[in-house]
């Protein structure tokens, strides 16, 4: 449709004044590089949008849920941060090395995460969608060199960490 009004308008100016084919052939090259533009900023919006979509939570089922599970229902679409640190014994770079490790996991498991160094052996990893962070829990867990996480001020003890009890996971 819109190439359809643009086409329109390249007429009446044609009209109005004699363009030449090199001109012509110019705007329809801007005309096309605008048109990809805007396609990939409304990709971007319909994504937001869905992200931005609020978990319908059926309240007659949370009493046979965890709080676990009731949290990760709540932030479905929401975005969250999981604070992550690395065990003590890491040097910075090493520390820095695994969470980009880490990071390249969670990214080519199609999560929409990013990474922030906080300090030393800290991180920050921001999930735009909440649900997520939740099933990267079990990652992370899983991780040697990762000491423990944080979400949402519940800690929960990594196999790096010297109290590390599998039932975390």
């Amino acid at each position: 449709m819109k190439r359809a009004l643009v086409l329109l308008l390249v007429l009446v100016c044609v009209a109005a004044k004699e363009w030449t084919e090199e001109e012509l052939r110019r705007i329809e090259k801007q005309w096309a590089e605008q048109d990809g533009e805007e396609d990939e900023e409304t990709e971007a919006m319909r994504r937001m949008e869905e992200r931005k979509k609020k978990a319908n939570i059926d309240l007659g089922k949370l009493k046979d849920m965890s709080p676990e599970q009731i949290m990760r229902m709540s932030k479905q679409g929401q975005p969250l941060m999981l604070f992550a640190q690395a065990v003590p014994s890491l040097n910075e770079q090493q520390a820095d090395s695994a969470s980009e490790r880490w990071y390249q996991g969670l990214k080519n498991a199609g999560m929409d995460v990013q990474r922030y160094v906080v300090g030393d052996n800290r991180f920050i990893f921001m999930f735009q969608d909440g649900a997520e962070a939740f099933e990267a829990k079990t990652f992370f867990l899983d991780q040697p060199d990762c000491h423990s996480i944080d979400i949402e001020n519940h800690n929960y003890r990594a196999k790096g960490h010297p109290e590390f009890n599998r039932s975390d996971l």
